[in-house]
């Protein structure tokens, strides 16, 4: 699976959080069913990326001042918990 965007974590040498605008897109099909994208894909992400947070475009758009406090937070709080 993809993600739009990872942050590592360089004193673990791995990822600390992925980040996702929106929903996943899957083109192949294989998440056609929102079990599949909501509840399957991210416990198979979290086997490599411990965090995952998901930014609003609408939210992004509306009011982007608290996505991007959102996403900053999420962001630091990944990373203090990873290194």
């Amino acid at each position: 699976f993809g993600v739009d965007l990872a942050v590592e974590s360089k004193s673990a040498g791995h990822f600390a959080i992925a980040i996702e605008c929106d929903s996943p897109v899957d083109e192949a099909g294989h998440l056609s069913t929102a079990r599949a994208r909501e509840v399957w894909r991210p416990k198979i992400l979290k086997r490599a990326i411990p965090f995952i947070h998901r930014v609003s475009s609408h939210g992004w758009y509306h009011d982007s001042v608290s996505e991007r406090e959102r996403l900053e937070k999420a962001i630091h709080r990944a990373l203090e918990v990873t290194e």
